[in-house]
Parts: C-alpha cells; sequence; structure tokens
C-alpha cells in the first residue's frame, strides 16, 4: 500500500470543508463536484497509482476526518462506480 501523503491529505480536506460549506449533503451535490474528482482520480491512475492505493488514501481521510466522511465516501463511491458508474476511472 501507498504511503498516505499528508500534504495531499490536508488538500482534500481543505477541499470537502468548502464542499460541506456550500451543500449540506451529498444528495445535492452538483456535477462540478464530480468532474473534479474524477479529474483528480484519473491522475492519480496516470500516475500509475492503482485502484487499492487510492481507495486506501481516501479510507485514510474518511478515518482522519469524521466530519466529513459522507462526502469522502462519495468519492470513494466514485472510484468504485455506485453512485456515477459513467465517472469510473479503473473498469472492475
Amino acid at each position: 500500500m501507498c504511503q498516505i501523503d499528508k500534504k495531499e491529505a490536508l488538500s482534500v480536506i481543505a477541499d470537502i470543508k468548502d464542499w460541506q460549506a456550500r451543500y449540506e449533503n451529498v444528495e445535492n451535490l452538483p456535477l462540478a463536484f464530480y468532474l473534479k474528482y474524477k479529474k483528480l482520480l484519473s491522475s492519480y491512475k496516470d500516475a500509475g497509482k492503482s485502484k487499492e492505493e487510492v481507495l486506501y488514501f481516501f479510507s485514510k481521510i474518511a478515518e482522519d476526518y469524521q466530519d466529513g466522511s459522507a462526502f469522502v465516501h462519495e468519492i470513494m463511491d466514485l472510484i468504485e462506480g455506485y453512485c456515477r458508474p459513467d465517472f469510473r476511472v479503473w473498469s472492475k
């Protein structure tokens, strides 16, 4: 497993706090949220990170940042293809 990059994790947490300030819950997230994180996930894949490594990275963020875990889980759902299968970056 890859090591979680603290700087990158803090950046994701700060971004999620911004989304939380604008949207009460994940049910109201706009398409822009999904597009942003699809692009980020694609950059991880292009850098050679596996789906498992990226899932681990986001699960650690969800664990460390409980207040925003619903938003982080929404990103994790993007990785798995549950919430937006059309935005899946890694194939099954």
